[in-house]
């Protein structure tokens, strides 16, 4: 990318099913699974937050100058569609104060996306992510147009699916790019890759 004269930016999932430590909640894959209290007394959030952490130092360190980070994503409870009394992450989960604060120390030229569950006050966020919709208009903040970029996906999944038949047309995406660019945004699109990447 570098010899193309082209930036860097990781995608950095806050979630990590499989990772011992990661507290069963209300969106994982074993939120049904009848023993799921027995399964979480194990599980120490704070030991997933050391990790987590370090993951981030390894990228933010190792790979040269990263000009974005897109941490995905904060669902904390009584926000958006999850419940009040829902087991949801947010920024206690992530401990996102001192994550945004390593992030920007270790790179302070990156820019960041807005799923850490801070507000811009905080220095939480650069860009707004509206994902799976087309916003009406320029997206404001406390009426100000802020910088925006939508995640939408060339079919109907995130994930790779064998059998996959809503796929956008080439119309459908010129129609949604030309949207996006008139209104401020960036469009950013996601392709669900195989299990081989």
């Amino acid at each position: 990318f570098r010899k193309a004269h082209m930036r860097v930016g990781f995608y950095h999932s806050l979630i990590d099913w499989h990772h011992p430590d990661f507290v069963i909640d209300d969106i994982h894959s074993m939120r049904n699974h009848p023993d799921r209290e027995k399964l979480n007394q194990p599980r120490d959030q704070k030991r997933y937050i050391k990790y987590l952490h370090g993951q981030a130092r390894e990228l933010l360190t190792q790979f040269g100058t990263i000009d974005v980070m897109f941490y995905d994503f904060s669902y904390p409870p009584g926000e958006g569609r999850w419940l009040a009394d829902s087991h949801g992450k947010g920024r206690d989960d992530w401990d996102s104060k001192t994550l945004i604060q390593l992030t920007r120390e270790l790179q302070p030229n990156i820019v960041v996306n807005d799923r850490l569950d801070l507000n811009d006050i905080e220095g939480g966020w650069d860009y707004r992510t509206p994902e799976q919709f087309m916003p009406r208009e320029w997206v404001t903040v406390d009426g100000k147009q802020v910088p925006w970029e939508t995640c939408q996906t060339l079919s109907g999944s995130w994930g790779y699916h064998r059998d996959e038949s809503s796929w956008k047309s080439v119309e459908q995406l010129v129609r949604m790019l030309a949207e996006v660019v008139s209104k401020g945004g960036n469009l950013l699109l996601n392709v669900g890759p195989t299990g081989r990447g």
